[in-house]
Parts: structure tokens; C-alpha cells; sequence
């Protein structure tokens, strides 16, 4: 199993509700949420924020979600499980932390053809 199959990209944008907040603070919500949700989530062994380019501050900030499925999840349930993970864990979360979160979309995993390394 090749880890193209067993992990899921996914892009989406986080705003903070509070415009005080740094891009630290940001950043550290962000991550506690993702390993918390990870914690909870069955059918994910692990799961990465890269925050391509400058944070601001303020408006939207690019997401890239790299999700590491567990053995269960990997097959024809695979391509869901990503979204799943985004959708009924990980989105509550955010939104909890104050961070308000757009839909996800789903890039393709792999990099260079798909240009997920620009």
C-alpha cells in the first residue's frame, strides 16, 4: 500500500473570528484541534496543517490537509474517509476554537503532477 492510497489532501480556508489573534495563536489552535480530532477519529493514524505562504492575520488563510488513513479506512471507503474526518471532526473543532472554516475540497495526493508543491 503506497502512502498515495492511504492518505487524503485536502484545501480549504480558515478565518479567526477574532482579529486580534496572531498568526502563533492561529497556528496553535489549529494544531490543537487537528490532534484532537485525530484523538477522537478511528480511521485516521495521523493528520498534518501546511499553511502554504504568509499568514496575514487577517481574512482567510490557505489550509493544506494532509490526512494519514488508518488500515480500516484505506480501499473503496478511502476517498470518503478524508472528507468524513474534515466534515464530522475536525470542522466542529475548528469552529469551537474560533476559527470558521470553509468547505474542503479534495487535491490529489502525490505533489508534483498535481502541483500540491507550489
Amino acid at each position: 500500500m503506497s502512502s498515495a492510497e492511504s492518505s487524503r489532501v485536502l484545501e480549504f480556508r480558515i478565518h479567526p473570528t477574532n482579529p486580534d489573534q496572531s498568526a502563533d495563536d492561529v497556528r496553535r489552535l489549529l494544531d490543537e484541534a487537528i490532534q484532537e480530532a485525530v484523538a477522537e477519529a478511528s480511521d485516521v493514524e495521523r493528520a498534518r496543517a501546511e499553511i502554504p505562504g504568509a499568514f496575514a492575520g487577517v481574512g482567510e488563510t490557505l489550509v493544506i490537509l494532509v490526512v494519514l488513513l488508518g488500515k480500516a479506512a484505506v480501499g473503496g471507503v478511502g476517498a470518503a474517509a478524508g472528507k468524513h474526518f474534515y466534515d464530522a471532526v475536525l470542522k466542529p473543532r475548528l469552529q469551537r476554537k474560533n476559527l470558521v472554516p470553509s468547505e474542503a475540497k479534495e487535491r490529489p495526493a502525490g505533489g508534483k503532477e498535481a502541483g500540491a508543491d507550489k
